[in-house]
């Protein structure tokens, strides 16, 4: 019989993630069954999703409190199913405001938890740690300047290859992408990731369209892509068309169209480290719900917000946080990247570092599963 597994995968990357960790539970035969929040990509690769993930994200203090209610019943609603399953195990996988009293819950009622990619207790609210001692019977973290502060809070863990790098792909710069897109090859592509949370694309997509429009003046080189997360309806995106020809890509396609960017403007999360890794200029926006803002920011303990500029230690890609999320700006920095070859280079030279720092010679997957085997029986 089958062990029963609790997988929580509430947003874009973290389903990209928890659908690479499936595939590899399959391929060496692990009698495990998954289920639990998650969308039509973990559908896809087996999962059974009791709830669908496409209304929980949420980024900021504001849209997390405003949604306290629906994420109560949707907690309730698993720990339910957590009793009738007889469930033991549950792997939850980033998403803190709504996983860590998931967490305390499940504990409470005698499930073993495993967190893969914690709470950034090193950006904001450390004291989160307390918790996930008190909650986790093992941590998964992706970043290796985490390492000291489980290893001082005696919490156990595994650091494991970034997941990005499991399907990762490098030579993907071709004049066919362009042709089988559609798309001039001898003009610059200019992509827009606005992120998969319907509030982040809200607030980004008029901003984005203006800068298109700037810059669609001012060169007659470029042209537009627009990636689509799978969690965002398309006419969400509709923004993005106020006088800018654009063009729209599928998740499937997202290497590829990283990869034939000249410049790309996104949103600050998982996006930009992939944009990093395919050496391609950077820009990252954020912004949020203004009272969110206030009420965090005396707690932030970083000075960048993009996991780019922090693996750095600097800000190699400029970001425009909040107040200063205003296109004109957002313009002038984008005209320099793309006019500025000394400027544009000194970025991709140190960008080319970043994967040295996240690669190991194992799958994060493949540690992940190696772990699990050791508390589950099959």
């Amino acid at each position: 019989m089958a062990e029963e597994i609790l997988l929580v995968a509430a947003e874009n990357s973290a389903e990209t993630y928890a659908s690479q960790l499936l595939a590899e539970v399959k391929r060496t035969n692990r009698k495990w069954h998954f289920w639990g929040v998650g969308g039509e990509k973990l559908r896809r690769a087996g999962m059974e999703v009791v709830c669908d993930n496409e209304n929980l994200g949420v980024v900021g203090i504001f849209e997390v409190l405003s949604a306290i209610w629906r994420l109560k019943r949707v907690k309730d609603m698993l720990l339910k199913e957590v009793l009738r399953r007889g469930c033991r195990y549950a792997l939850l996988i980033d998403y803190p405001d709504f996983n860590l009293k998931l967490a305390a819950d499940l504990k409470r009622n005698g499930v073993k938890v495993f967190y893969y990619i914690p709470p950034t207790v090193w950006a904001w609210r450390y004291q989160r740690v307390k918790l996930l001692k008190k909650y986790c019977r093992h941590l998964f973290i992706i970043f290796p300047f985490e390492e000291k502060i489980y290893q001082r809070e005696e919490i156990p863990f595994t650091l494991l290859q970034h997941p990005l790098l499991s399907n990762w792909q490098d030579n993907l710069l071709s004049r066919d992408f362009f042709l089988k897109n559609n798309l001039d090859d001898k003009k610059k592509l200019i992509t827009f990731l606005p992120g998969s949370r319907k509030s982040e694309v809200r607030r980004l997509a008029d901003i984005m369209c203006a800068v298109g429009q700037m810059l669609q003046k001012e060169f007659s080189d470029v042209q537009f892509a627009l990636l689509k997360a799978d969690t965002i309806p398309e006419e969400l995106l509709a923004g993005f068309k106020k006088g800018l020809s654009i063009t729209l890509f599928p998740q499937s396609q997202r290497q590829e169209l990283l990869a034939n960017s000249s410049l790309v403007i996104s949103s600050c999360g998982t996006a930009t480290l992939e944009t990093a890794l395919s050496r391609v200029p950077l820009i990252v926006l954020y912004k949020v719900n203004l009272f969110s803002y206030l009420l965090g920011i005396s707690f932030v303990k970083i000075r960048n917000y993009s996991i780019v500029n922090i693996l750095n230690g600097e800000q190699l890609a400029k970001e425009f946080i909040q107040k200063d999320c205003q296109p004109e700006k957002i313009f002038a920095e984008a005209r320099r990247l793309l006019t500025d070859s000394v400027y544009r280079q000194e970025m991709l030279e140190k960008f080319a570092k970043i994967k040295e720092q996240l690669q190991k010679e194992v799958n994060a997957e493949q540690q992940i599963v190696a772990l699990l085997s050791e508390y589950i029986r099959d």
